[in-house]
């Protein structure tokens, strides 16, 4: 899996920029992106998708589980760019 240490790296690797710099960056897109999220605001990111904060469907229903009554929460959705989903399903098939 590809994390934020290695984003960095590969992004200031493009970019010509200090990896200090684009760590920076990083965390204020994602403190952004998570602060618009708690508002209720849909964050579309081109090219990647979109994230939404939803009710969950849920909510007050009894766990098969535990028995419980899970109560009422949001939750946050991500739907990935129809664009994104076909070059990625085109390139799996080209591949295997």
């Amino acid at each position: 899996m590809v994390g934020k240490k290695q984003l960095v790296k590969q992004v200031a690797k493009e970019t010509g920029l200090p990896e200090e710099q684009i760590s920076y960056i990083y965390e204020v897109l994602v403190d952004t992106v998570e602060e618009n999220i708690f508002e209720g605001s849909d964050v579309s990111l081109k090219k990647l998708g979109t994230f939404k904060l939803e009710d969950s469907p849920h909510g007050g229903h009894v766990s098969n589980l535990t028995g419980q009554v899970i109560p009422e929460h949001k939750t946050v959705k991500f739907k990935v760019n129809s664009k994104l989903k076909r070059d990625v399903n085109l390139k799996t098939r080209n591949d295997g």
